[in-house]
C-alpha cells in the first residue's frame, strides 16, 4: 500500500502520524514558557540591581577620595601660607548638605596706620572658637555633592573623650568646619573644641552604604 506521501510504507506512515500528533515533541508548553520567562525576569532584575549598586559604590568611593584630597589640600595650603607670608590666617573646609567648600580664613579688617604703613594682620578671630567661614569671598574651591550622596558631620561624645572608651558619635547635623591655622598647623573644629576630632559620614542618600572619614586633632585623615 502506498502512503499519501508516496514513498512511506504503512509502518513508517503510522509512526510519522504518531510523532506529529505528539505535541510534547515540539516547543515548550505554556507552563514551561511561563517558568522560563519568570527565571529570565529574575535574572534581569538581579543584574540591573547589581549594576546600579556597583555604580553607586563607585560614586561613593570617588566622592570620598575627592573629599579627603580637599581636606589634605587645605592643610597643605595653610602651611604654605605661613612659609610665603601671605595675608591669610588659615585654610579650612566647610561641609554642608550640598557639598563642601575649601576656604581661606582672611584676617579681620584693620584701619590703616597713621604712618601709611599696611596695618598688622589680625588673626585673633581664627584662634577663637566658633565658625570661621564668613562668606563666598573666602571661597577657594567649591565641590557640589552628587545628589545620590549625603554628608553628616559628627564628633566623639564628651563621655568618650574623657574616658577613652570606644567612641560613639554625636552628629549635630550636616554643617561643620575644620580650619588649619599655621604654623603647626593648629586644628579647629566647628562645632567642637580645639583638640577634638571630627568624623564626616559620607553615605548614599538611602543610607544603604556609608563611609567614615576621621580628621584628628593633628590634622591627620583616616578612612573607615
Amino acid at each position: 500500500m502506498v502512503s499519501p506521501f508516496g514513498i512511506l510504507g504503512r509502518g513508517d506512515y503510522t509512526k510519522l502520524m504518531r510523532f506529529l500528533s505528539d505535541k510534547s515533541k515540539f516547543g515548550f508548553s505554556t507552563v514551561e514558557v511561563l517558568v522560563v520567562a519568570a527565571v529570565l525576569g529574575m535574572l534581569i532584575t538581579i543584574s540591573i540591581q547589581y549594576s546600579r549598586k556597583s555604580e553607586q559604590q563607585i560614586v561613593l568611593s570617588t566622592a570620598r577620595a575627592a573629599l579627603v584630597q580637599t581636606v589634605l589640600r587645605s592643610k597643605a595650603l595653610a602651611i604654605q601660607t605661613f612659609r610665603d607670608g601671605l595675608p591669610v590666617c588659615g585654610y579650612g573646609v566647610r561641609f554642608t548638605s550640598a557639598g563642601y567648600t575649601l576656604f581661606r580664613d582672611f584676617p579681620a579688617p584693620q584701619p590703616p596706620l597713621v604712618s601709611g604703613a599696611p596695618p598688622p594682620i589680625d588673626c585673633s578671630g581664627s584662634l577663637a572658637f566658633g565658625p570661621k567661614y564668613s562668606g563666598t569671598d573666602e571661597d577657594f574651591s567649591v565641590a557640589v555633592l552628587d545628589p545620590r550622596l549625603q554628608i553628616q558631620v559628627c564628633f566623639p561624645s564628651d563621655a568618650n573623650l574623657a574616658t577613652g572608651a570606644d567612641e560613639s558619635l554625636t552628629c549635630p547635623g550636616v554643617s561643620g568646619e575644620v580650619l588649619f591655622v599655621p604654623p603647626d598647623p593648629t586644628v579647629f573644629f566647628d562645632p567642637g573644641l580645639s583638640g577634638d576630632s571630627m568624623a564626616i559620614i559620607l553615605s548614599l542618600a538611602d543610607g544603604s552604604t556609608s563611609s567614615r572619614i576621621d580628621i584628628g586633632s593633628g590634622g591627620q585623615v583616616s578612612i573607615q
